[in-house]
């Protein structure tokens, strides 16, 4: 991941003071990382699951974008791609339909 980004994200190299030696680009991916599971506990649990969801909506699109891009690949990838961008969609549609009507009744938001 860290390599793939390398090409998209240009970085400034002011921030390598504050990481310890680790790489920006791996700093970028645990972060993301993070951010990925903290929006799935939270649309699990049902706490803020509307704007967790649209987090989640952003990540997946991003994904389609930067790692799926199946109309610049040849023919042998197109396939395996097409399949993950149409899952990733499918995965969008879900997430919509929780920003749309929001958590459940067993939620944290909505028990008083």
């Amino acid at each position: 991941l860290a390599k793939m980004l390398m090409g998209y994200l240009p970085l400034p190299a002011e921030i390598d003071q504050y990481l310890g030696g680790m790489s920006r680009y791996v700093a970028l991916a645990y972060l993301v990382a993070a951010i990925e599971t903290i929006c799935a506990i939270m649309v699990l649990v049902g706490f803020k699951a509307r704007w967790a969801a649209l987090v989640l909506i952003v990540f997946v699109a991003c994904t389609i974008f930067f790692v799926h891009n199946f109309w610049d690949m040849e023919a042998a990838a197109v396939a395996s791609h097409r399949m993950q961008v149409l899952m990733n969609v499918s995965i969008m549609g879900g997430l919509l339909l929780i920003v749309a009507g929001g958590s459940g009744p067993g939620s944290i938001e909505r028990r008083s």
